[in-house]
């Protein structure tokens, strides 16, 4: 794995220089078990022996508790490098390495061990755009991704002139590519993205977008020949984007329908357990998939959406915003489909402060909020793109996110904490089998329910733990929530670091934008939403 100084601050032209570099992890992300070795290096020093001192501080600027201390002999051009391990336990760690007056930051991610094995019908879903390997795949990985969802469409460039049946193909570096990630724990989520390179209509082509494709018949066979080369996937994603006359589709919804119909009818005779979601927004879904029947009705298993704009609809909530997550919902339920698939979005703010941009708390409290609300809306799978709400360059936010899918890829949203209310949010999950009568009939069931019938594995069959989220934009800074009578709930903040009971006996937590998780294994669903929704 390469290394990476993400911030290295020096004082003045001809001060000493300070940097650091962490080896052992992807892009600083560490997981339970494996320790970073962190290397302080200087530069511009004077010859002899200097001693650099370092300390971890948490998202908050707190101390976490590990320091060091390196002895560095500097030579005579002034350069020393020295090892230590860092620090080990979980959550975000920026350390801070001090000589001085100089001084260099380095920011790490301690995240737990992500769940084992392939689940192709994971919540947890990443829009990669392609198929990603190397590093990048192990930091899916340890971030708890289970899905890449990808184009999938393996093809040489020897596309003929006209038409003569299917497309020549070429699977091996793409099979390469799948059985790599596979074998990291990670399936994907096919895209029948766009046109074949090569086999785009004449009017697409001098529009410069990705569709329709030449010849229905000939994309029909082609696509057919890659399905039936694998008969495993459960799951593929009609077209990308297919605003008409715009991106990837220059002709009309007619058109886009007819295709649409074409390719599910052969899928289904191809592999009749294959299930077909389409829309990638829900304004596309209701303008020209839902008015026409023919096109998905027994035929589509599920919508998608992109939110990366506004609806109209008013949302659950006393206040009734309008959220763009929930009114893809809401139509995918009005048309009687059993998943809604959320297959790009999250967040893009960059700090003021240069030296953090996209490697802000804000975005990490986004991520895990986006995810969050999107179980709370009723997804049966959520989706956080490449660099739009994680990355290489997002270390604080990777921790967040990490530490949510860690906490719930085994579990499911069976309540909603405080249904209704705009500024209080609350999701608890649990393992199906903890949807009692009980649970069934808390508010909001009947639209939180789309994975209570999904089959877990079976290493989590005797799980006992219910996770709540909870966070809050009604009060500043200082804001708390009281448990007075806690029992078993244990709670950890936004990175996964455990937050300590008071003396007293109760469970006071920050309740703020900052996400704060509870923990209960002794309470039912039912019982431990109504403690937490009836806090003070």
């Amino acid at each position: 794995m390469r290394s990476l100084t993400l911030f290295a601050l020096a004082t003045c032209a001809g001060a000493a220089e300070l940097s650091m570099t962490a080896t052992g992890g992807a892009f600083r992300m560490f997981t339970a078990g494996s320790t970073p070795q962190v290397a302080v290096s200087v530069a511009h020093a004077a010859p002899g022996t200097q001693t650099i001192s370092l300390i971890s501080m948490d998202a908050w600027g707190k101390a976490t508790g590990w320091t060091q201390t390196i002895k560095l002999t500097v030579g005579a051009d002034g350069a020393g490098t020295g090892t230590v391990a860092g620090p080990s336990a979980l959550g975000f760690h920026r350390v801070n390495a001090q000589l001085g007056n100089d001084a260099a930051t380095l920011d790490l991610g301690l995240v737990p061990v992500p769940a084992p094995g392939l689940r192709p019908r994971s919540f947890f879903c990443s829009n990669t755009s392609n198929l990603r390997g190397g590093e990048e795949l192990a930091f899916l990985a340890a971030l708890g991704f289970k899905v890449q969802r990808t184009h999938f469409q393996g093809r040489d460039s020897k596309v003929p002139a006209t038409p003569q049946g299917p497309l020549p193909i070429d699977f091996a570096l793409q099979d390469a590519d799948l059985a790599a990630s596979r074998a990291a724990g990670i399936d994907i989520l096919p895209i029948v993205g766009y046109a074949l390179a090569g086999a785009i209509s004449e009017v697409g082509q001098q529009a410069g977008m990705y569709g329709p494709p030449r010849d229905t018949d000939e994309f029909i066979a082609t696509w057919e020949v890659i399905l039936k080369s694998h008969p495993e996937f459960q799951i593929i994603e009609f077209w990308n984007e297919p605003w008409i006359f715009g991106w990837t589709w220059a002709a009309t919804p007619a058109a886009y329908r007819e295709l649409q119909t074409k390719f599910c009818a052969m899928a289904k005779r191809v592999n009749p357990k294959l299930e077909v979601v389409a829309g990638n927004s829900s304004m596309f879904v209701e303008d020209h998939i839902e008015q026409d029947p023919s096109c998905w009705k027994g035929i589509l298993a599920g919508t998608t959406h992109h939110p990366y704009s506004g609806c109209g609809t008013p949302s659950f909530g006393t206040l009734q915003q309008a959220r763009t997550i929930d009114h893809g919902a809401q139509i995918n339920r009005r048309m009687g489909l059993g998943k809604y698939l959320i297959t790009e979005g999250a967040t893009l703010w960059g700090s003021p402060d240069k030296t953090i941009g996209s490697n802000a708390i804000e975005n990490a409290r986004k991520s895990v909020q986006f995810m969050a609300c999107s179980a709370l809306a009723g997804a049966w799978q959520t989706n956080i793109q490449w660099d739009l709400g994680y990355g290489p360059l997002w270390t604080l936010p990777n921790t967040a996110v990490a530490t949510f899918t860690s906490l719930t890829e085994d579990r499911v949203c069976v309540a909603d904490v405080w249904p209704g209310h705009e500024l209080l949010w609350g999701a608890v999950f649990a393992h199906p089998r903890h949807v009692t009568a009980a649970v069934k009939a808390l508010p909001r069931a009947n639209e939180i329910n789309a994975r209570w019938d999904e089959v877990m594995p079976a290493t989590a069959a005797k799980d006992t733990t219910k996770v709540a989220v909870v966070w809050n934009f009604a009060g500043g800074t200082d804001a708390r929530l009281v448990i007075d009578k806690p029992g078993d709930i244990r709670a950890l903040d936004l990175t996964g670091r455990p937050i300590a009971q008071g003396k007293d006996g109760k469970l006071t937590i920050p309740f703020g934008e900052d996400q704060v998780y509870l923990l209960s294994d002794s309470l039912e669903v039912a019982a431990f939403t109504a403690l937490i929704r009836d806090a003070h």
